[in-house]
């Protein structure tokens, strides 16, 4: 298995949880820059890109088929506030997560 299927890999197992690059690089024996390339080739996408898409599509999920608040939804989706969740939502979805469950449970 190549490094950056390695790496993908752990985010897609730990993405709820901060994930420094600085960390991924060094879990993996790498430099800051040669993670970021050898990911960026592996998935087409940055490291933070990715992780906040993984994110909104586990928010996604849970506004659809859960009840759970939306605070509690970006809490267990890795935002450290629900303010950057609703920024980062809203800039991504162009909608609030609000609107959004309103929408889909319709």
């Amino acid at each position: 298995m190549t490094s950056g299927k390695k790496i993908r890999e752990y985010i897609d197992s730990n993405f709820t949880r901060e994930v420094p690059i600085e960390q991924l690089a060094e879990r993996f024996s790498l430099s800051y820059g040669y993670t970021c390339r050898l990911f960026r080739q592996e998935t087409g996408e940055t490291i933070l890109r990715y992780i906040h898409r993984k994110r909104l599509e586990l928010a996604t999920r849970l506004l659809e088929n859960t009840d759970l608040a939306i605070q509690e939804i970006s809490i267990k989706c890795g935002y450290r506030t629900t303010r950057k969740f609703y920024q980062r939502f809203k800039k991504d979805l162009e909608t609030t997560p609000g609107r959004y469950r309103k929408r889909k449970c319709e």
